[in-house]
This record gives C-alpha cells, sequence and structure tokens, in this order.
C-alpha cells in the first residue's frame, strides 16, 4: 500500500470531519523503524464510542453499502496502554501518527502483541485504524488482504471474555467489522525526541536547582518576616 501525502489524505477526510482544520507540519521528525508511513487521525469530538461510531458509518458511505458490522459499539473498551508520555507531530486539528497496519504482528494474536511491543510502540484502537481505513481504502479491497486487528481496545463478547479484540477484514465484496483474537495487529510509534538524554537531564538538573533556590529565598524572606512581626 502507498502511503498517501498528509494533504490527500486531509482531502478525503474532510468531508466526514469538516469541523477539522488541517495545517501541514512544517517538519516531521525522522520516521521510526517499523513505521509505513505518517497517518492522520482527527481528534476526538465527543466521546470514543460516537467518534468510532461516526467513522463507521463515513467508512460504510465510501464503500457505497459495502461495509458490514458486526459488533455492538458500546462493548468495546481501549486496552490500558503503556504510560508513554509524548507529543505527536499535529497537524491542525489531527494527529499525525508514524504508524504500521498489520504485517509486522503478523500470525500473532492480540495478547502476544500486548505482551511484545517495543517500548516505544502502542497498539491501534478501532477509531484509529477506521481512520487509516477511511484515508486509505485500497487497504482492504481483496479477500488476500491482511485483516488488521486493533488491539488497543478490547472487545466483551457474550460470554464477558475481553480476550478478543476488533478486526477489519474483507470478505464477499464488502469489508467487515468483527472481533477475534488473531489476526495482523496495527501499531503506531513514538517519535524519536527532539531532546537528547543528556540535554534533557541537564535541564531537568537546572530546573530542580531553580526550584530549590526560589525554595530558600521565599524561607528566608518568611524569618524575615516573622522578625519584624
Amino acid at each position: 500500500m502507498k502511503i498517501k501525502p498528509l494533504k490527500e489524505q486531509y482531502e478525503i477526510l474532510k468531508k466526514y470531519f469538516p469541523e477539522h482544520q488541517f495545517e501541514e507540519p512544517k517538519e516531521l521528525p525522522p520516521l521510526p523503524e517499523g513505521a509505513e508511513g505518517w497517518f492522520l487521525v482527527p481528534t476526538l469530538r465527543g466521546t470514543y464510542h460516537e467518534a468510532l461510531q461516526k467513522v463507521l458509518d463515513a467508512i460504510k458511505e465510501d464503500r457505497k453499502g459495502n461495509f458490514v458490522n458486526y459488533l455492538n459499539v458500546s462493548k468495546i473498551e481501549g486496552y490500558i496502554k503503556k504510560n508513554i508520555v509524548c507529543d505527536f507531530p499535529r497537524a491542525g486539528d489531527f494527529f499525525v501518527y508514524p504508524a504500521q497496519t498489520g504485517e509486522r504482528w503478523k500470525g500473532k494474536s492480540v495478547e502476544e502483541v500486548r505482551a511484545s511491543l517495543s517500548e516505544n510502540e502502542f497498539a491501534l484502537n478501532s477509531y484509529e485504524v477506521s481512520c487509516i481505513l477511511l484515508s486509505h481504502p485500497e487497504r482492504l479491497k481483496e479477500i488476500e488482504d491482511l485483516w488488521i486487528n486493533c488491539a488497543g481496545d478490547k472487545y466483551l463478547d457474550e460470554d464477558g471474555d475481553f480476550s478478543n479484540a476488533p478486526y477489519f477484514c474483507f470478505g464477499g465484496g464488502e469489508v467487515r467489522f468483527d472481533a477475534g483474537w488473531v489476526g495482523y495487529s496495527a501499531t503506531a510509534f513514538i517519535p524519536q525526541s527532539k531532546i537528547e538524554p543528556q540535554e534533557l537531564e541537564t535541564f531537568d538538573k537546572l530546573s530542580l536547582e531553580k526550584r530549590i533556590e526560589n525554595l530558600e529565598e521565599k524561607v528566608d524572606n518568611l524569618w524575615k518576616w516573622r522578625e519584624n512581626h
């Protein structure tokens, strides 16, 4: 699959997200190892389930009705991601994700994927994957195309089991949204920080020293005030 330029992705997404403004990033960091390219993901408006349903409806419209959702969207819950603090690149009201759409985790269960993610990697959820499919419909057009697991979500089945995750596949001339435990999980990667570790350590040290200095000054002023009152 050829990844479209961000502007071209926006031209597709703006039909369904007219309230989102686009601004071409001036510069993007190096593409992390393992990522296929950069993908636009609109920032959430409303609840997660509302946003997901909106994109699923958009996929159905874009596919001229050739889309079937077998899941109850309200039973989809976000899987707890790693505690990663990162400012992703932005393109106005869109996040810019360096991501891959399944090949990296071919044939691995969602539990295996979650346990094996690299330190700078996290599993994409149903909303994020559906946005990628909306801007890149060619990713699922033939029955041979790899399924895409959304391991960033969990799905509660009728037995109360949470081991499955939503996935997209193609069959019978239509895109299908269902849940299962094995497939090809889509993931994104944390872009390399512009601050080198040594610079960050120095910055934190200086910041701490400044805080201590300010605190000592406040204590001195407090003692002076008490002596005069």
